[in-house]
């Protein structure tokens, strides 16, 4: 309200041009911040999105193979990166690792190595 009382009673025109575009500047700043944070938040939302429905789509392929017998692996082995109490940095790669063997198919090779590691 300050700002305001003051933009009327500047004196002349040329002044109070100068103090609305001022302020003008400051706002546009902060629309274009808001902007940038809404876009990033678009995004992420979006590829979070995208994750899930691509990586149901490889839960429902692997049940129609008949791969659907390695969940109950997956659900095992999670139970078992929670029980081993792991610092969290160990905690945040096995969790890394665990994610990558659900993509994979379990009869590769890198899915056992996975799953060993």
């Amino acid at each position: 309200i300050a700002e305001k009382q003051e933009l009327l009673e500047s004196a002349t025109i040329a002044e109070r041009l100068e103090r609305v575009y001022s302020y003008m500047e400051g706002e546009i700043g902060v629309l274009q911040v808001e902007k940038k944070i809404r876009n990033r938040v678009k995004r992420q939302m979006e590829k979070t999105q995208r994750e899930y429905y691509l990586n149901e789509q490889v839960k429902a392929i692997q049940k129609e193979l008949g791969d659907g017998e390695d969940g109950a692996d997956m659900e095992e082995l999670e139970k078992k990166i929670l029980a081993a109490k792991m610092p969290k940095e160990a905690r945040k790669k096995a969790d890394a690792e665990l994610k990558k063997l659900k993509l994979m198919s379990p009869m590769s090779a890198e899915a056992t190595v996975v799953r060993n590691y």
